[in-house]
């Protein structure tokens, strides 16, 4: 994943979000750095989910709306 960030505390941020092992970790990191670490964890998530492309789901879906036209 790589992620464009806005400053040098920002790749520390992710640094230490990427390595973090537990919901724990992850929530002290963003009480710490405020603002900074939310941006940074709402851009990992975004990324992380703009990495699945396959969406069987939402197919079905759309053929059911489809054929209904």
């Amino acid at each position: 994943m790589e992620l464009k960030l806005q400053n040098p505390t920002q790749v520390a941020i992710a640094d230490l979000l990427w390595v973090a092992e537990t919901d724990e970790e992850v929530a002290v990191i963003r009480k710490v750095f405020g603002r900074d670490a939310d941006i940074v964890y709402n851009m990992m998530v975004a990324a992380t989910f703009d990495q699945y492309t396959d969406t069987p789901d939402a197919d079905r879906v759309i053929k059911r709306i489809i054929d209904k036209a």
